[in-house]
């Protein structure tokens, strides 16, 4: 492989079915929900069809999510749709070891309703970077294209009744540059000296997730935390382009092109 090869990217639009929950880890039944897929979400939905792909047990020795966040450069999301948690009382049923007996408790379950869209655009455009390099050592000569199928296989983000489907996939090869400036609509890593502006309309949301590039196993507790951000309009329900830039110095980002046009991405 040519080692100055440019990092790969897929892009892919995904409509849930009716409902997503990205889980807050929390010590409660009831299970509050991330308004938009954090970083570890969005690497689980690829790493599922992939692992099928590869023959790797959920409970195996390799941890396909671990794996996957090795060889990407970075994870983002934009969203078309209410950002609107609601809970609804769900009864649920779990066996208690220490009484050998079934029982059942109810709970405030928090979703976020995004199926069943006029708009044309997709709900959730995810958007992966990859490592060229990283991506054949870890995955073999034959990664690109498991990839790429992993991508169009994806059938849930967020715990599993989060269903959705794929409606396009796209990829190439991205553009790592440093700029002072860029614009985009998809997450904001939020790096030092950072500044970020609305360009026509909406607001700056943060968010704070666990680090997805600190991911060794299933147990996330105990990660290191990243902030990231969207500018979201809570009027028109869809996220705003922002103008991301240094005022002293220069940041990496890469740019893609897509059949929507040039995007540039904040590197993480």
């Amino acid at each position: 492989m040519n080692k100055k090869i440019n990092p790969f990217f897929i892009k892919v639009d995904v409509f849930p079915s009716s409902t997503i929950n990205a889980g807050v880890v929390t010590g409660t039944r009831s299970r509050p929900s991330f308004k938009i897929p954090p970083p570890t979400t969005i690497i689980g939905a690829l790493s599922y069809p992939l692992a099928k792909i590869r023959g790797y047990s959920e409970s195996g020795a390799i941890y396909t999510p671990a794996l996957l966040a090795s060889i990407v450069k970075g994870v983002y999301v934009t969203v078309s749709g209410p950002l609107i948690p609601y809970s609804s009382i769900t009864k649920m049923w779990f066996y208690r070891e220490e009484e050998k007996r079934v029982k059942s408790d109810a709970f405030a379950y928090q979703r976020i309703y995004l199926g069943g869209t006029l708009r044309p655009e997709p709900p959730i455009s995810l958007l992966y970077i990859f490592d060229p390099i990283k991506s054949e050592e870890k995955l073999g000569s034959k990664w690109m294209k498991e990839l790429i199928i992993s991508a169009w296989s994806m059938t849930r983000l967020g715990d599993k009744e989060s269903i959705i489907s794929v409606s396009n996939v796209e990829e190439g090869f991205a553009d790592e540059i440093y700029s002072k400036e860029v614009t985009t609509k998809f997450l904001i890593p939020l790096l030092e000296d950072l500044k970020i502006e609305p360009i026509n309309g909406g607001d700056i949301e943060v968010f704070t997730f666990y680090d997805w590039r600190c991911v060794k196993g299933p147990q996330l507790v105990g990660l290191p935390l990243i902030n990231a951000a969207l500018v979201y309009s809570h009027l028109e329900f869809t996220t705003k382009r922002a103008k991301v830039y240094k005022e002293d110095g220069e940041f990496l980002a890469y740019k893609v092109k897509l059949s929507s046009g040039e995007e540039y991405l904040v590197g993480w």
